[in-house]
């Protein structure tokens, strides 16, 4: 580990080599939720694919609350479409717990 100067500001600089090899799959998963990983800025197809896929996630979201208060006098229906709403609920505390 090492001190390095980036832009005025002092950072802790790991062996990245170590973190790859150790979690390759954790960040893989990360990436792939839009998560940035590297000091940089974003680039424009990044921020637009964080964009859509928020867009995409939250209208679903939406759409299955919808569902289920459509047929929210039908019991067994109501409570496979609560467990829908939950699991995106769990995701979406995720994801801002990430960011």
């Amino acid at each position: 580990m090492e001190y390095i100067n980036n832009k005025g500001n002092t950072e802790l600089s790991y062996d990245n080599s170590f973190l790859h090899k150790r979690l390759k799959t954790t960040l893989s998963f990360l990436q792939l939720g839009g998560v940035p990983l590297h000091g940089s800025s974003p680039s424009k197809v990044q921020n637009l694919y964080n964009i859509v896929c928020v867009v995409c996630y939250y209208s679903t979201m939406m759409c299955s609350v919808l569902d289920t208060f459509v047929d929210r006098f039908d019991l067994v229906k109501a409570m496979k479409k609560t467990r829908v709403i939950l699991a995106f609920l769990i995701f979406a505390w995720m994801n801002f717990s990430l960011r």
